[in-house]
């Protein structure tokens, strides 16, 4: 006030202090399998969230798909069987947090039509086969044949089973009334 030729300025800068958290935290699930996440927004008028699966919004066939939080893993394992869900705050999108979902081989795997081939020793000898079979992803082998050779026989055998995938991608398969 005393002298109206002089003035100053002053940059305010305001901080936002909202903060995002992601729950349940790092986790593992099986392929195929759905996780329910939430984003807690606090500070913030809007606590809604925006997500993100690996920095694709929404996710994608590869990677999983994500919506309202929930997160559907895809029937195999991505590359790198790890995928970050990130959730972002519409109130200020520069918050985030993100969680780590390790995404595991299961019988979701393996849905769909196939071929097979083996072979190897038995007491009986050399023997060789090779088919096709449907699988249902829910651990049944709905519809399969295979075409048998030992011995310099043939035959071709229908069959059914059940089988399981391993986390590890190994399958297994019980053939029903085969001996």
């Amino acid at each position: 006030h005393a002298d109206a030729t002089q003035e100053a300025s002053a940059t305010v800068t305001i901080m936002s202090n909202v903060t995002v958290s992601v729950s349940p935290g790092d986790t593992t699930i099986p392929a195929g399998e759905t996780l329910q996440l939430t984003a807690a927004i606090q500070n913030a008028k809007d606590t809604a969230a925006r997500w993100k699966v690996n920095e694709v919004a929404g996710g994608n066939a590869t990677l999983g798909t994500i919506s309202s939080g929930l997160y559907t893993a895809p029937a195999l394992p991505p590359p790198g069987g790890i995928v970050t869900i990130t959730a972002i705050s519409l109130a200020d999108t520069s918050k985030t947090d993100s969680v780590n979902v390790t995404v595991q081989f299961s019988n979701a795997s393996l849905n769909g039509p196939y071929v097979f081939s083996m072979s190897g020793n038995d007491a009986d000898g050399t023997f060789y086969t090779v088919g096709r079979l449907i699988a249902d992803g829910q651990g049944n082998i709905t519809s399969a044949i295979q075409d048998y050779r030992q011995a310099g026989m043939s035959s071709q055998k229908p069959f059914t089973a059940k089988y399981s995938v391993s986390p590890e991608g190994q399958m297994s398969i019980t053939v029903e009334g085969q001996e």
